[in-house]
């Protein structure tokens, strides 16, 4: 949340993050109407899933502005700054919109009659106001978490997406891969056309059943796009991708594998708004719109002397996705992790798909209400195979993980939580650990930005 808006104001919506989650759409609902229904102004594609949700929308945003139209994106979590969320032709919402936008929800929120909005709730009402006020033509819209109650389930899709699905959130979702993908599914509607990455066989039959149960004429990736080869690195990668429109070849700035396979759905997802839009975003759209794309903390290289990695994997999904390109890009390298998670996460799971690749591991707690202890994280990941060290300073993990990546010619891994990793950012941006680091502390950045 950004410290220059104004402090009452922060002040009250930051609080309500103590008011976790509700599986309810009264107030969400409520506080739309009370705002002049704000998400009946835009044309919205709705993205749910367990991991790559923030990539691929990310991605479909930039291809949709590049084919002229003017595009909402709204995502979450923020990495370092709350107005990262809500975005207007890749750019942050202003400030001053935001802050307007934000009164407005607190002023419906004191009117419902109902319980207090939850954050998120307000966050939502809040971003589709700011879309509804910036004028923009079409939003792509992520899920917070889960579908059928999720407060961005009342957006007016034209297309829905589902990108990976596996566990996360099981206080809420459940720990069944199954029961997950019936929850993520909610977000599907009658009539308007859906879109899925591959799936394992039991929820990409859930997700067929419900799609046919909701009228939801459903498509594959792979009905209309494939990854036909590539090269890659940690900069980036060289994809060549088989439509039904035809070939593509597209530099794509983002690392890891399993960016090939968002930058094919979002691909898949741009030629399904093409059929209904008179064959705009075309193929060139779909081509600047992928290489133009930027999403940080996703296998996000920083520097080079080590490198350092930023990649906030918080399920075995996500973890399993991240050592496939650690394998991909760096062989059998062992490396330096510093690693923070919150106290909800599989960390042994986690920890035990990471330990071929990790050298020397160091923990911290992500500063957040949530976060596990950096004591706690590292008995967790010795269980699974990892020696950790605790550390009570960021600061100090890092230059312990820097120091020992140089000393055997490798690479840093920041992941985790991207609570971590946007605190992370936050020093690549200062080049420091706080306004008081030391001189020492102000060396571990230099040359990373």
């Amino acid at each position: 949340m950004p410290d220059d808006l104004s402090a009452p104001l922060l002040d009250s919506f930051l609080h309500r993050r103590s008011l976790g989650v509700v599986p309810t759409l009264d107030v969400i609902r409520r506080l739309l109407k009370l705002t002049g229904g704000p998400e009946r102004s835009f044309a919205a594609v709705h993205v749910a899933g367990t991991n790559g949700k923030g990539s691929v929308c990310a991605m479909l945003a930039s291809i949709l502005q590049q084919a002229g139209y003017r595009v909402g994106l709204y995502t979450s979590p923020h990495l370092r700054n709350f107005r990262e969320r809500i975005r207007v032709d890749g750019e942050p919402v202003q400030e001053s919109l935001l802050r307007a936008c934000l009164q407005k929800v607190e002023q419906a929120d004191r009117a419902t009659g109902l319980r207090p909005a939850t954050f998120f709730e307000a966050a939502t009402a809040a971003a589709f106001l700011c879309f509804r006020q910036a004028g923009v033509d079409m939003a792509v819209i992520e899920t917070g978490m889960g579908g059928r109650w999720d407060a961005t389930v009342l957006c007016r899709p034209i297309l829905t997406v589902i990108t990976p699905i596996g566990i996360d959130h099981t206080e809420f979702l459940g720990t069944e891969p199954a029961a997950i993908a019936s929850e993520k599914c909610g977000i599907l509607k009658a009539g308007i056309a859906a879109l899925t990455a591959e799936q394992d066989e039991e929820v990409m039959a859930v997700i067929r059943q419900e799609a046919r149960r909701r009228k939801s004429p459903l498509r594959r990736v792979s009905d209309l796009v494939r990854v036909e080869r590539f090269s890659s690195g940690l900069q980036g990668q060289e994809l060549v991708l088989e439509t039904t429109h035809g070939r593509l070849e597209i530099r794509l700035p983002l690392a890891g594998t399993f960016q090939r396979e968002n930058s094919a759905l979002a691909c898949a997802a741009a030629l399904m708004l093409a059929e209904q839009h008179a064959g705009r975003p075309g193929l060139e759209h779909i081509r600047t719109g992928l290489e133009g794309v930027e999403w940080p903390g996703r296998f996000h290289v920083v520097g080079t002397s080590p490198p350092v990695i930023l990649d906030g994997a918080h399920n075995v999904h996500a973890a399993r996705s991240l050592a496939a390109s650690l394998r991909e890009v760096l062989g059998t390298t062992r490396i330096a992790v510093v690693a923070g998670f919150l106290k909800d996460k599989d960390v042994e799971g986690i920890g035990a798909v990471l330990a071929p690749h990790v050298g020397s591991c160091w923990t911290v707690r992500p500063d957040s209400e949530r976060g596990m202890d950096a004591a706690e994280a590292a008995r967790r990941l010795n269980t699974a195979g990892i020696r950790a060290d605790p550390r009570v300073r960021m600061a100090e993990a890092v230059e312990a993980a820097r120091r020992w990546a140089v000393a055997h010619g490798s690479v840093v891994l920041v992941t985790g939580s991207l609570y971590l990793v946007g605190a992370v950012l936050e020093m690549v941006a200062a080049k420091s650990c706080s306004p008081s680091a030391g001189a020492g502390e102000a060396r571990i950045w230099q040359g990373y930005s």
